[in-house]
């Protein structure tokens, strides 16, 4: 038998021998970096181990939630953006024309009524950069110490 046992020869009769290699591939992937669709690919892959499949799908799930957040507070700092700037025109209103009139009063009213809003966003926009915070350090640290094997 030869060193590599790759070719059988029988002495008299030829034969035909299938033989099946092996070999174990190590691949190192930055999960981190990678998007929610290119963790997907992993799930379509017929030689990805149970493990690599389960660890895919948490890591899905996790950028899933993650991304949600995100949304999240860039919706609330639009808003508050928008009420910001509505606060501007209402300012400049409120420079024009005399102290007793009722314009005058309604734009006072509206001020009033968006300070609030602006309070309440403000107060939301807190809450959700620390969620997103917790999020994004709970996917790091799931990244930074999965290892299948």
């Amino acid at each position: 038998i030869p060193d590599e046992g790759k070719q059988v020869e029988l002495v008299g009769k030829p034969t035909t021998v299938a033989v099946t290699e092996t070999r174990d591939i190590e691949e190192r992937i930055v999960v981190q970096t990678m998007t929610v669709a290119q963790c997907e690919l992993y799930l379509d892959s017929k030689v990805a181990s149970e493990k690599l499949l389960a660890a895919m799908k948490e890591l899905i799930q996790r950028k899933t939630t993650l991304n949600q957040l995100t949304a999240a507070r860039e919706v609330i700092e639009k808003a508050i953006q928008s009420e910001t700037t509505e606060q501007q025109r209402l300012r400049e209103n409120l420079k024009v024309g005399s102290l007793d009139n009722a314009l005058h009063q309604r734009y006072l009213k509206k001020f009033g009524a968006s300070e609030d809003q602006l309070e309440k966003q403000r107060e939301q926009l807190t809450a959700a950069r620390a969620e997103e915070a917790r999020a994004r350090k709970d996917l790091e640290t799931f990244a930074a110490n999965l290892t299948i094997e």
